[in-house]
């Protein structure tokens, strides 16, 4: 039995993405697994930590793993997010200017409003996470309109130990170790157990083998899930005319295609947010939520009537309803074969979409909510 203080959460074949509201104090998701066999490493696989209270300077929480070992290298911090040239530069900048005017001005130069963190492997099975302090009036807010509380983004970076067994489950909890993370008694425990029976049938001809996957999904707490709001997804990949949303299968112009100055995923804007905003992509071209000056070679996109989102090709800056950023990584938005072209995380960021990257078919997907 897992001790109270614990949070599990279940990787295991065919899950999706699992989203509790694990502590009083913070929300704590995983993005979906496809599939998980032995050696497998799980780096695009990411655990997202939104505090609802205030981390404090020195807050650390760590990550224990069964069925999977610790990756030997492991980010010193959290680059992924583009947050600065080190931690321990951050760490200057809050001892100057304090956690508040630190984060502003770190989300005033990128796409999302992420939270720092570092990494430190403590053992095979262990990561201890230091986390970047927040206080509690920046917690659940929506600075810059993008449509995101501010999270500690993490990526599990682990390979699957289940000694050479498929279908075995992975599971990490977190030790709160007394941060606002921990949200006092609350622990859900949650496991996930896929089983193969095996049946045969005689047909009169020959016998017939069938195997079939079933899961089961138990919790072993009286907590239950919390209820997820309905979504669909918008699908790219990288070099494919063949788009996706929300099941719908559409041919676009030009391919998306990886940027080679930045090493950026870049995604047709007019095409995912047409589709973001829920209307019918095909006639994409005719929508008015998405305005082109051919002057300025300006996009503007129109959500829900309250948000303003502008790219300009040649530039490194988005511009959300009169608020400017700058796009991580030196990235620029770019016209390719008369299609405007944005970095995928960032257009994610800016119309408030949850964005995933399956690097096995290089295809980026928006995760809307409907």
């Amino acid at each position: 039995m897992i001790k109270k203080s614990a949070l599990i959460l279940a990787f295991c074949t065919a899950v999706t993405s699992l989203t509790i509201n694990a502590f009083a104090s913070s929300t704590v998701s995983v993005n979906k697994v496809t599939t998980v066999r032995d050696e497998a490493e799980l780096t695009d696989t990411y655990m997202k930590i939104i505090p609802h209270d205030a981390i404090s300077t020195g807050d650390s929480i760590v990550l224990k793993f069964e069925n999977a070992e610790v990756l030997t290298k492991l980010p010193e911090f959290g680059t992924l997010q583009g947050m600065g040239s080190s931690w321990d530069s951050l760490q200057a900048e809050l001892y100057e200017y304090g956690a508040k005017e630190t984060l502003l001005n770190l989300w005033s130069k990128t796409s999302d409003n992420y939270l720092p963190w570092s990494y430190r492997r403590l053992g095979k099975r262990e990561i201890e996470v230091k986390l970047f302090p927040i206080p509690s009036e920046l917690c659940d807010s929506n600075s810059y309109g993008r449509g995101t509380k501010p999270n500690y983004y993490l990526p599990l970076c682990v390979k699957a130990d289940t000694g050479g067994k498929d279908a075995v489950d992975i599971t990490v909890s977190i030790d709160a170790n007394g941060t606002a993370i921990g949200g006092g008694s609350s622990a859900y425990d949650f496991a996930s157990t896929p089983s193969t029976k095996t049946k045969t049938t005689v047909d009169g001809r020959k016998n017939t083998t069938e195997e079939t996957t079933e899961t089961t999904t138990e919790a072993v707490t009286e907590a239950e899930e919390a209820p997820k709001p309905e979504s669909y997804e918008i699908r790219v990949t990288i070099g494919s005319v063949k788009a996706t949303s929300d099941g719908k299968e559409y041919t676009l112009d030009v391919a998306p295609y990886i940027q080679p100055s930045s090493s950026s995923t870049m995604v047709p804007l007019r095409f995912v947010s047409v589709a973001a905003g829920g209307e019918n992509a095909v006639d994409a071209d005719n929508s008015n939520i998405v305005k082109w000056d051919a002057v300025t070679k300006t996009a503007v996109i129109s959500l829900d009537g309250k948000k303003a989102i502008s790219f300009t090709a040649g530039s490194n800056k988005i511009n959300i309803n009169g608020k400017e950023t700058v796009m991580e990584n030196g990235v620029c938005a770019e016209i390719k074969d008369g299609r405007m072209f944005i970095p995928f995380r960032a257009l994610g960021g800016a119309i408030g979409a949850d964005v995933e990257w399956e690097s096995s078919t290089k295809t980026a997907v928006f995760i809307i909510e409907k």
